[in-house]
């Protein structure tokens, strides 16, 4: 099965990553400007649109709409970043722990820091119009940089995601699904201000050798 066709857009991350490297590639093959200040776009969207993933992951599902109106809006990425920062954090983090418990797969938790630090940094690519002929040209420094930024947003992506089957993605455990000591312990967990993910690594460690004989899984 072919997983990416250049000329056919597909709405899902990994064909939008493998884009942003195919574009800089036949950039660099023909010196072509245009090429690098398209991947900068695709590149914005894709670590936009993961942000967006993101916050659907951990909000209820009554809420979609209203993230997905607000998504739209000026700054709406902000927005709701800010809104759901907190239990995003407390999500991720249990997820990312409990996963290294039960399984020898690894979830890591969203750097919005560093993707908003990114997406600025792409910003320059996308308001071209103050710029002069030189600076647009393939060699000139401004397109340089672009292919270095871009670059970085890839490699963002890339330690971000999990690559599974020729495909990259990331999730969440389902929280539904959890029951016993493991809930009370994540219940504990979105109520709590505590940072210390190797204190409660070794909480759900011991539960699950109790528990669950230490049993690991495959995802």
């Amino acid at each position: 099965m072919k997983l990416y066709d250049y000329h056919k857009r597909e709405h899902h991350n990994s064909w939008i990553l493998k884009h942003c490297e195919v574009l800089i590639e036949e950039a660099k093959k023909n010196f072509n400007s245009s090429l690098v200040l398209y991947a900068a776009l695709e590149a914005r969207n894709l670590l936009e649109k993961t942000e967006y993933d993101v916050l659907l992951c951990f909000s209820d599902k009554e809420d979609w709409g209203y993230i997905k109106e607000t998504a739209k809006m000026k700054n709406g990425l902000d927005t709701l970043n800010k809104k759901y920062k907190a239990l995003n954090y407390r999500y991720q983090t249990f997820s990312e722990t409990f996963l290294k418990v039960i399984s020898n797969s690894e979830l890591k938790t969203f750097d919005y820091s560093n993707s908003g630090i990114l997406q600025s940094k792409l910003s320059q690519y996308l308001h071209i119009y103050t710029l002069s002929a030189n600076e647009l040209e393939f060699k000139s420094d401004f397109i340089q940089n672009g292919i270095i930024v871009v670059n970085e947003a890839i490699d963002f992506i890339k330690k971000y995601y999990i690559k599974k089957d020729e495909k990259l993605t990331f999730g969440i455990i389902d929280f539904s699904t959890l029951e016993g000591s493991i809930k009370v312990e994540f219940d504990n967990w979105k109520k709590s201000a505590s940072f210390d993910t190797d204190a409660l690594f070794e909480k759900l460690k011991k539960i699950n050798d109790e528990e669950n004989s230490g049993k690991k899984y495959t995802f």
